[in-house]
């Protein structure tokens, strides 16, 4: 017998579960195969490509806590198939949220599904790691309480004097925002000045 049948894992109880009407194993599936595929230590293109299809296809029918436990667990993940990840995007509000949020790269793929909804997608990104300054920039124009915030919380970009300027204004009127900013370590006491005026 080969060594993989040997070894195979005895289904029997999963096959008695389906056979229940009323209980639904799709998230199960789909989290334990995220788990499997996160904890692998070698994965080979076959590998991929299976999780892919599987996932691909129990993403858009699993609730929305379950989409985003995996969410948060394969945006990270750098062996993520990028058409898992616009999946997950695709489901729009807080799991395509999480993949902007946390996602290795963004594929033009990835982030035409996350604009699927037709949301505005400033705050998942301000919140991301390393964005170019004209991104910051121009996120920072906006005047979106909820960006701004983003923006000052996110001690992994820097802020340069326009985009520190636009938020240090607006901080002037909002307290929450203001005390993002006073945390930062990259803005001098002259460029919180405004704040206290």
């Amino acid at each position: 017998m080969p060594p993989s049948v040997e070894v195979a894992p005895d289904l029997s109880g999963l096959i008695e579960l389906s056979r229940i009407a009323h209980l639904d194993l799709k998230p199960v599936i789909l989290r334990v195969q995220t788990d499997l595929f996160v904890q692998a230590a070698n994965r080979d293109k076959s590998d991929i490509e299976s999780f892919a299809s599987l996932a691909g296809g129990l993403i858009p029918i699993v609730d929305e806590e379950t989409a985003a436990i995996v969410a948060e667990k394969l945006a990270p993940f750098a062996d993520t198939p990028q058409s898992v990840l616009a999946t997950l995007a695709a489901r729009g509000g807080r799991v395509r949220d999480i993949v902007l949020g946390t996602a290795v790269t963004l594929s033009p793929a990835l982030i035409d599904a996350a604009l699927l909804d037709g949301a505005d997608l400033g705050s998942a990104m301000a919140g991301r790691p390393g964005l170019p300054r004209a991104v910051v920039a121009e996120l920072a124009q906006r005047g979106d309480p909820a960006i701004d915030r983003a923006l000052a919380g996110n001690l992994a970009i820097t802020l340069r004097s326009d985009s520190a300027r636009h938020l240090v204004g607006r901080g002037r009127a909002d307290p929450d925002l203001a005390g993002l900013l006073l945390a930062r370590p990259d803005l001098a006491a002259d460029d919180l000045a405004p704040l206290y005026l």
